[in-house]
């Protein structure tokens, strides 16, 4: 198991793990090695959001056992946290700036 996947289109990875600045990249490598934790916008700057690629690692059944959202958008921290939520998963809220 690696360490963390910062997931986000602009800002700046302040963790030292791998980035991804997209969903398809993002589920690349989710699908390709485990992570201990994900670091996870909601807002990746295209059509398709970080709470996508959650429910899409919901569906695959690959969810690491420690998801952090960075995202400042509100709404999408509430959709991200209700997600993890539903399948009994805790989540950790931070507000990176």
């Amino acid at each position: 198991m690696s360490g963390g996947l910062w997931v986000d289109d602009s800002k700046p990875c302040p963790h030292g793990c791998a980035v991804a600045r997209t969903y398809d990249d993002a589920l690349r490598l989710l699908r390709r090695y485990s992570y201990e934790v994900l670091y996870l916008d909601h807002d990746l700057g295209e059509q398709r959001t970080g709470y996508d690629l959650l429910m899409q690692l919901i569906e695959d059944g690959r969810v690491p056992p420690r998801v952090e959202c960075i995202s400042w958008n509100p709404v999408g921290r509430k959709r991200i946290a209700a997600a993890l939520a539903e399948i009994g998963h805790s989540s950790e809220d931070s507000h990176v700036g």
